[in-house]
């Protein structure tokens, strides 16, 4: 089981630095069930509807939106990493975890440029999940 999630990490971490067409780099870890993933250079991507509001969604009549996590930064915005979420989850099908979400509210320490994404899932998820980043 090991070996798998060896297996896994090293697929995933080589794929989204290399086989990706966004400007994300994931961070290479000894273990854990997530790699975290440095999204700086692909804000400049998120559409702004994802960094204005948390209401983001194109609801159309009889459409209900999904319940929302509603944080901000310390400056009052919504923070990137939420955008990011909001917006791969929405574009291209894949769930990512906010790192932002962890830190309490009031933190000096907290930052929005990290996402976490599953690994933990085995490879054929894994594949699936590079195949729709590819998009």
């Amino acid at each position: 089981m090991r070996k798998e999630f060896q297996d896994v990490r090293d697929f995933m971490f080589k794929e989204i630095n290399e086989g990706l067409d966004l400007p994300i780099k994931a961070i290479n870890a000894e273990s854990g069930y997530f790699l975290m993933v440095d999204i700086r250079e692909a804000i400049p991507l998120i559409p702004q509807r994802y960094k204005d509001s948390h209401e983001f969604e194109d609801l159309k009549e009889g459409d209900h939106p999904v319940g929302k996590l509603r944080v901000f930064m310390p400056d009052g915005r919504i923070p990137y990493d939420l955008a990011f979420s909001r917006w791969i989850s929405m574009t291209r099908g894949v769930v990512t975890m906010p790192g932002s979400i962890f830190y309490h509210p009031d933190s000096p320490y907290k930052n929005d440029n990290f996402v976490r994404i599953a690994i933990c899932k085995g490879i054929e998820h894994s594949k699936n999940t590079i195949q729709r980043l590819k998009n």
